[in-house]
């Protein structure tokens, strides 16, 4: 843990592959079959990556929390820090009741995407977007453990947490991400950023999580929202 000038406080952890939610219900769901039913011999390749995943994952996560009255809302846009945002309604709504903020970041490493651009250069393509498809999920449940640490410990202070923002999703403009990670150490975790606001490496996660005492959590804004990509819309996969 590291403190700064400005009351904030940094944590980074490097995570176990092992500790992630990586079933393969969830890879085959990623890759496009619904409910997470891939056929085989799809089934088994699923199986057989996962196994080699750890050999080339590095996989890192990690915060700055910003005490309460760090973080002021408008109705499109906030202030953090003294940053301005201008992140649009939806981000807007789901921040309400927000006096605090955590900026995060979740990584599957740089070796990750290494082992991705391998395949793909000696045309192995179905592996090769298997692994990519894995990565993303590496990345996801990497800030979904990163999640939890927040929101455990904003309860520790009276304190509840909205949902994962992050620039790119709901309207929010991805080239605010120079921005966010303006706030955190230079190259953390191992991540920086392209003059288009694109994380290297690519399977990565930032974003921001609202804390307050009159924060609630709710389903994501699907509804509200025309990004037709966005990982929120998958369908669930099962067991």
């Amino acid at each position: 843990m590291r403190e700064d000038p400005i009351g904030s406080r940094l944590e980074e952890f490097r995570l176990d592959v092992a500790a992630l939610d990586l079933r393969p219900a969830r890879v085959a769901a990623a890759a496009g079959y619904p409910g997470g039913h891939a056929p085989e011999p799809f089934a088994h390749m699923i199986r057989e990556t996962l196994e080699a995943v750890a050999a080339h994952a590095d996989v890192r996560a990690g915060f700055r929390l910003f005490p309460p009255g760090a973080l002021t809302l408008e109705d499109r846009a906030f202030r953090l820090a003294g940053v301005g945002f201008e992140a649009g309604a939806i981000i807007g709504r789901s921040l309400r009741g927000s006096t605090a903020a955590a900026v995060f970041a979740a990584t599957a490493g740089r070796a990750y995407d290494d082992w991705i651009r391998a395949h793909f250069d000696r045309n192995d393509l179905v592996r090769g977007f298997l692994i990519d498809a894995i990565g993303s999920e590496i990345a996801e449940a990497a800030a979904e453990w990163l999640d939890a640490q927040i929101v455990a410990g904003a309860a520790a202070r009276g304190l509840a947490a909205t949902n994962r923002l992050s620039p790119g999703y709901c309207g929010w403009c991805v080239a605010e991400q120079h921005k966010l990670f303006g706030f955190l150490p230079e190259r953390f975790l191992g991540i920086t950023l392209t003059a288009t606001s694109m994380m290297s490496p690519l399977k990565s996660v930032s974003g921001v999580v609202g804390l307050g005492s009159a924060v609630e959590r709710g389903d994501y804004p699907c509804r509200m929202c025309d990004l037709g990509h966005c990982y929120r819309r998958r369908a669930e996969f099962e067991e």
